[in-house]
């Protein structure tokens, strides 16, 4: 089983936990985290014989749209979240069987958690998965228009599709590499 899980962090959920196992991870690791400075982005856990437990950082009070600012997660941080995070885990024993810890930065193609994480992002492009089927359809690619009280609405194909919180099963930036500058030439090895 397989459950990708949208975090409360200073913001409003728009997806509530699904999983138990991963419910309780939460009350757990964000208190921690928030200790040393940083934010849970998102978590995934996914059950089973090779479990795993994917943990997303980022460092407090940065937002969504800070795209690379140089003020991110380090290699080191993570190092050091990872440490943390699994003795802690290791001690309250939260998942039911071996699983592997995976601490990581949300990446350019950002998990979107929080009202707020959305609202930050209003006119970028972003990449929807619903639990079932909505409007003939599980995957929406679009220009995120506004943020609904229940629901995201995004511009897909020219129309505008309201994808109700409730469907999202998970939600990314699309990210789309800055446009070269006109008359500038890539740089070759010889």
């Amino acid at each position: 089983m397989a459950a990708d899980v949208e975090v409360k962090q200073s913001g409003v959920w728009l997806v509530p936990p699904r999983d138990p196992v991963a419910a309780l991870v939460i009350e757990l690791v964000e208190p921690l985290l928030e200790g040393e400075g940083f934010s849970l982005v998102h978590l995934e856990y996914r059950g089973g014989n090779k479990a795993k437990l994917r943990v997303f950082v980022d460092r407090a009070g940065r937002r969504a749209d800070a795209g690379d600012d140089g003020l991110g997660v380090t290699i080191n941080d993570l190092t050091a979240l990872t440490r943390l995070l699994s003795d802690s885990l290791d001690v309250a024993d939260p998942v039911p069987s071996n699983y592997e810890l995976e601490v990581s930065s949300p990446g350019l193609d950002r998990p979107l958690a929080r009202r707020c994480d959305f609202e930050a992002v209003v006119g970028q492009l972003l990449s929807v998965k619903t639990s079932t089927k909505f409007e003939g359809r599980r995957r929406f690619n679009g220009e995120l228009v506004r943020v609904e009280d229940e629901a995201v609405a995004l511009r897909v194909d020219g129309q505008d599709v309201s994808v109700p919180a409730d469907l999202i099963a998970k939600a990314n930036l699309e990210y789309r590499p800055p446009a070269r500058r006109a008359g500038s030439r890539r740089s070759r090895s010889r």
